[in-house]
């Protein structure tokens, strides 16, 4: 009887504990949500980024998910803190996580160090995840690769990504645009204008196609 009793006292501890687990893990996306919808629906400043750090800060309290770290550390480099951010990005990655998630991660982390001026470094990793099948978005990956060449005068380079880009997902607005941009540049006015009137197509509020169309004419 005594043995029956132990028994059941740890049934009921295990079953309790598993219960804190999930609502933990529950509210962990709840907080995460929260500080998403503060980016989306704030203003791009210094408050609204503090904010949506405090809700993802609670959301790794509750659960320390590799996500939750890339997210605080992109919020981190537009805080400022370049450091920390790096450092949240290297434990995010070091942390095992499905190879979609770790694809994104890997996305984020590109457009960090290319932020900070690493190019090189920045594009071999958008070069992979280019072929990575586990990154749903190689469009993106390759319009990435396009801005960095883009930013440097490479426009023979940029245009080649972006035409493949356009292959890819042929509805990207951002593909179009920075098309247009980079024929532009090149002075293929034709076929900027097409890429100009074609990402006003997907996006009709779309100012700087807007823009890139006036300058055509």
């Amino acid at each position: 009887m005594f043995r029956k009793k132990i028994f059941f006292v740890l049934f009921i501890v295990l079953i309790f504990a598993s219960c804190v687990k999930k609502s933990n893990r529950k509210l962990g996306v709840d907080y995460y949500k929260m500080s998403s919808f503060e980016l989306e629906e704030g203003r791009a400043d210094t408050r609204t980024y503090r904010k949506s750090l405090n809700y993802i800060n609670k959301a790794l309290n509750q659960d320390f998910r590799a996500e939750y770290l890339a997210h605080k550390a992109t919020l981190l480099f537009l805080l400022g803190k370049e450091q920390d951010s790096l450092d949240c990005f290297s434990q995010a990655l070091k942390m095992p996580v499905g190879p979609s998630i770790r694809a994104e991660i890997l996305n984020n982390y590109a457009c960090l160090i290319a932020k900070t001026g690493d190019k090189k470094n920045a594009l071999k990793l958008f070069g992979q995840l280019e072929g990575d099948k586990n990154y749903l978005t190689p469009e993106v990956a390759l319009v990435n690769q396009a801005k960095i060449y883009y930013e440097g005068a490479d426009y023979e380079n940029a245009r080649k990504k972006l035409c493949r880009a356009v292959s890819v997902a042929p509805d990207y607005v951002d593909a179009h645009y920075y098309l247009g941009l980079v024929c532009y540049a090149l002075r293929d006015y034709e076929i900027a204008m097409i890429s100009a009137r074609k990402a006003i197509s997907l996006e009709p509020e779309h100012e700087g196609a807007k823009l890139l169309l006036n300058w055509c004419s």
